[in-house]
Formats: C-alpha cells, sequence, structure tokens
C-alpha cells in the first residue's frame, strides 16, 4: 500500500501541474482516508489471491507413462506450451489467447517432455489462480472434470494440496468458497480476469 510520504509527493506534484495549468485540483479522498483505503486493499488482495490446485497421484508403483499423459491431455484439448506444460486457452476479445488452468508435472522442475517415449512420473499437478480468470466457477468445474476425467483414463487419484484424496463434497465445498470471493470481489467492482483485477494482483 501507498505510505504516507509517497502519498504526500504524489499530492504535491498534482497540485504542482495543476498550478501550473492553472486548473483546479479536486483528490476522491482526505488524506486519511486514502491511507486507509490503500491498506484495506492491500489486505482485501492478500486474502483474494489464491491459487486451487488439484493433482492426479499414480495407483501404480510405476507411476503415469508420459507417453500416455500427452495423449489423454491432447484428447481433452489442452495445449501444449513452450514450456513443456499444458494450458487450457481460450481466446479473448483482442484474439490472444488467456490461460485459464494449467498442467504440470507434479514434480520438480514440473515439465513434460515429449523427447523421453519411456519416462514415467508419479503424478500430475493442475492449477489455476483465481483472480485471473474470468467466470471462475466455470473454469474451476473444468479443470476439476479435466483432472477426474484425466485421473479416470490414466488410473490415477485425484487428491488435494495436503495430498488426501478429493470427494465430491469438498469439490462443492471449494465451490461455494470461489463463488464467495467471486462476491466480495465484485462487490469492490472488481471482476476477476479483468483488466483492473490484472493490475491489482
Amino acid at each position: 500500500p501507498v505510505t504516507e510520504s509517497e502519498l504526500h509527493r504524489f499530492s504535491q506534484m498534482s497540485l504542482e501541474v495543476a498550478e501550473e495549468l492553472d486548473r483546479p485540483v479536486i483528490f476522491s479522498q482526505d488524506f486519511d482516508e486514502a491511507l486507509a483505503f490503500a491498506k484495506d486493499l492491500d489486505r482485501f488482495r492478500k486474502e483474494m489471491d489464491i491459487i486451487l490446485v488439484v493433482s492426479i497421484v499414480a495407483r501404480s508403483e510405476n507411476g503415469l507413462k508420459m507417453t500416455a499423459v500427452h495423449r489423454e491431455a491432447e484428447k481433452l484439448g489442452l495445449y501444449y506450451s513452450k514450456d513443456n506444460i499444458y494450458h487450457r486457452i481460450r481466446k479473448n476479445a483482442d484474439n490472444k489467447a488467456d490461460v485459464l488452468f494449467t498442467m504440470a508435472n507434479m514434480f520438480k522442475p514440473g515439465a513434460l517432455p515429449k523427447d523421453d517415449l519411456d519416462m514415467h512420473t508419479g503424478g500430475l499437478t493442475l492449477f489455476m489462480r483465481l483472480v485471473a480468470v474470468p467466470n471462475p466457477v466455470d473454469v474451476y468445474t473444468d479443470m476439476m472434470e479435466t483432472a477426474a476425467t484425466l485421473a479416470k483414463r490414466l488410473n490415477g487419484i485425484l487428491v488435494d494440496q495436503e495430498t488426501a484424496p478429493i470427494n465430491e463434497s469438498m469439490t462443492v465445498k471449494q465451490t461455494k468458497t470461489i463463488m464467495k470471493m467471486v462476491g466480495d470481489m465484485e462487490a469492490r467492482e472488481i471482476k476477476p480476469g479483468s483488466d483492473l483485477a490484472n493490475r491489482l494482483f
């Protein structure tokens, strides 16, 4: 959040420009209100900026075969990036690709290479940043459905960040939490995935 000295310096600059142009200047808040607002917005920003994660761990000791991972990911329409990981992408109004969620190797460095046909991994991780995507509930639903389908096809188990198996009630609870967070953002006129959200977060 802006500091008292930064805000004071900004106010002085604004007044000097207004005087030079012979124009009035009106601040939307007084000094103390602006400082309090900045601290409150910073607290809110930290509360909202979370990463939603689901992982697929292999049932077999042999792990998940990388060739099968690539085959099933591509069947589900995931995009393979130059970083050797997968994304769910969607074209925005400017015809640019927005990343909705990502899938990577559960183990560092996270890459899912295509040059080793015999490679296996113990698991995959899918994740999304709530504030960065439009319609977070829809994106979360898509991510969970994609993870569930992959788990079924690859003989894996869905787990949370603490590696506890995920059930339907946990997913429903998380969806309600996301809906509340989206509502809290929109109450402040911050739409998830918007330019304003991207500047703030």
